[in-house]
């Protein structure tokens, strides 16, 4: 990346992550996940004040009166982020995928810095895993926003992390599985295009990963997901992550609504494997602001929407 766009980039990123780092701590940063980021302390009797979610059923039956959990605050929650870098994610109407899925990653990290929290990441492509390991503080948070933003960064990383066998998603996200040893909040940010197999390629790692951390898969879009590009005549285009040339007829009604239905029913299957898995999830589009995104995504999920 130029100095002068790494510069720009950044002064966005300092100027917005502390708006979105208040919406992850509106609260509390860690309770706005399933795994509320708070591990169980011990059990006490219940008070008429107490949240009545909180009752613990076996302890109530066993000794006839209602007993509560308390839990106490996890300090030590890891942020990962595992990203796209496939040659799809360089396409993009509006701007190009994988420039948005590194602004909204940057966010992230830099926003969990603000909160204390370790920052990690996992990129991937058809070829290689890389990982880097989770660091706290805002220096390697702004490091690794270099590498997120596409630089070069001055980031340590590892080629292949434990678990890593064959690259793509799958194995992106078995590799997360391996180098995560507790329960960490892990933000999938990707077009999910990159199985050849569609979602069955990577929904049981993605299950796997969800069954023990707290997943959100941010699903980075672009506006010719739901329109075919271009007008006119028949013309060759390439299929963006094999390279594959096609002929098309943008101007042919019939391919139009081909192409539309196409693409939604990939997210519609892309849809169920989410449900499926228990991952949270947000469309991020190429051209859209992904710090607004994501301070709404935060808001609705502390209000438990």
């Amino acid at each position: 990346m130029p100095e002068e766009a790494a510069r720009r980039t950044l002064r966005r990123l300092l100027f917005t992550a502390p708006v979105l780092s208040r919406a992850l701590l509106s609260g509390g940063f860690r309770s706005v996940f399933r795994g509320r980021g708070i591990e169980f302390d011990a059990l006490r009797d219940y008070d008429a004040e107490d949240d009545a979610r909180l009752i613990d059923g076996r302890a109530t039956a066993r000794f006839g009166r209602p007993f509560v959990r308390t839990y106490r605050e996890d300090r030590n929650l890891t942020v990962l982020m595992v990203l796209d870098e496939s040659p799809s994610m360089s396409y993009g109407t509006d701007g190009t995928r994988r420039r948005a899925a590194g602004i909204a990653a940057s966010l992230l990290a830099y926003a969990a810095a603000l909160n204390g929290t370790s920052v990690g990441a996992v990129f991937f492509d058809a070829e290689s895993v890389t990982f880097i390991p989770p660091r706290s503080g805002r220096r390697p948070a702004l490091s690794l926003t270099e590498r997120l933003t596409g630089g070069a960064g001055r980031v340590s990383a590892a080629a292949g992390p434990p678990g890593a066998g064959s690259a793509g998603l799958a194995a992106a996200l078995e590799s997360a599985r391996a180098v995560l040893k507790r329960r960490s909040l892990v933000f999938v940010l990707s077009d999910f295009r990159a199985a050849a197999d569609g979602p069955s390629g990577y929904s049981a790692p993605l299950g796997r990963l969800a069954a023990r951390h707290d997943v959100v898969a941010v699903r980075i879009t672009d506006p010719s997901d739901r329109e075919l590009p271009g007008s006119g005549g028949a013309s060759e285009i390439f299929d963006a992550e094999s390279g594959r040339p096609m002929f098309l007829a943008p101007g042919s009604k019939s391919v139009r609504e081909s192409w539309s239905a196409f693409h939604a029913g990939m997210r519609l299957d892309f849809l169920r494997t989410l449900r499926a898995s228990g991952a949270a999830f947000l469309e991020l589009g190429s051209g859209g602001d992904p710090g607004k995104a994501l301070t709404a995504f935060f808001e609705r999920r502390r209000r438990g929407r």
